[in-house]
């Protein structure tokens, strides 16, 4: 299978708003609809491991913290 490439506008909002998971998320959408559900997958387990280890100065981890990087280590 082919890798799809992002739309230009979306790459364009992902670099204009690095620190916006939103944007992220939009992309895995658009993932999913190219059929693509590991990408979308790997996107939206490196979103939430990235609020967790920006939270994770100040709260402990949560339970499913090793299942989230076994994950992201398989995809």
């Amino acid at each position: 299978m082919a890798v799809a490439v992002l739309p230009p506008e979306l790459i364009d909002a992902i670099l204009a708003r690095p620190d916006d998971d939103a944007v992220r998320l939009m992309a895995a959408d658009w993932y999913i609809e190219q059929g693509d559900a590991d990408r979308a997958e790997f996107i939206r387990v490196q979103c939430e491991l990235a609020k967790i280890r920006e939270a994770n100065v100040r709260v402990k981890r949560p339970k499913n913290y090793s299942e989230l990087t076994s994950r992201e280590a398989e995809l």
